[in-house]
């Protein structure tokens, strides 16, 4: 539950605590923030900020360019503003169309989801499913009792690509992508983590198994559990692949 009182976001004084400022002057980071029209959010509860604040804690530096932490997020609306005007990347400067959450919520009180589906950016879907891709897992879910309101679908990689713009799980994009699949996490607490497709399962678990050995066991992320299956295009494409699904949604 999220208390009553509130906070105008305007400077990046009022957005960082004086711990992170020191720590962000000490690396030599810049507390510049992209500007955006003040508003009033509720703050969130003490587990959705502590949570959150781990978060700038988990961004490194990858190929000695740094990441900036985001500004303090309170509902999934102002988590897409902030994908929005990223700039961490050669994809977010690129200026191509940026992804949101399937919820785009201002609620104040964030449901906690069943299943949060992360999708592979290689795929031909990556940033949202095709209406038949969630049709399939609607079925899915709801062969486990679980509406498709109980769940969400985010994509690994917030910017969409070019076919010639090579990526792999460790590139810096998706590294870059990293802080608000953690804030997505934290705001909506999910049960269960499903990574769809082998580079988004290879990203998520920083392992390069194969898809067929890395969907046999369930996993676990940021201490949520995860199951790997393939993207739901590839089990239209082949629908021998279905009971392999259905034994990998069993894991957990």
């Amino acid at each position: 539950m999220l208390e009553s009182s509130t906070v105008t976001l305007k400077t990046a004084q009022s957005l960082w605590s004086a711990n992170q400022l020191a720590v962000m002057h000490g690396l030599d980071l810049p507390t510049w923030v992209n500007p955006a029209p003040a508003f009033t959010a509720a703050l969130p509860s003490s587990a959705q900020t502590a949570a959150l604040e781990n978060i700038s804690a988990s961004i490194a530096p990858i190929n000695s360019t740094p990441i900036v932490p985001i500004a303090p997020i309170n509902n999934l609306t102002q988590l897409a503003h902030a994908a929005s005007v990223c700039q961490a990347c050669a994809l977010g400067r690129s200026g191509q169309r940026l992804a949101s959450s399937g919820l785009s919520s201002t609620s104040t009180t964030l449901p906690r989801i069943e299943y949060l589906f992360v999708l592979d950016p290689t795929q031909a879907h990556p940033l949202v499913l095709s209406l038949d891709e969630q049709r399939l897992m609607t079925a899915m879910l709801a062969s486990k009792g679980v509406d498709w309101s109980q769940a969400d679908t985010t994509p690994l990689l917030k910017c969409a690509r070019s076919k010639n713009h090579a990526i792999d799980a460790f590139s810096q994009e998706i590294h870059a992508c990293n802080q608000f699949l953690l804030h997505h996490i934290a705001l909506t607490q999910p049960k269960t983590i499903v990574a769809m497709g082998e580079l988004a399962a290879q990203a998520l678990l920083g392992i390069e198994d194969s898809l067929s050995l890395l969907s046999s066991e369930a996993h676990e992320y940021e201490g949520i559990s995860l199951v790997v299956m393939p993207h739901p295009a590839q089990i239209l494409a082949q629908p021998a692949l279905k009971a392999q699904v259905w034994q990998t949604m069993h894991l957990v």
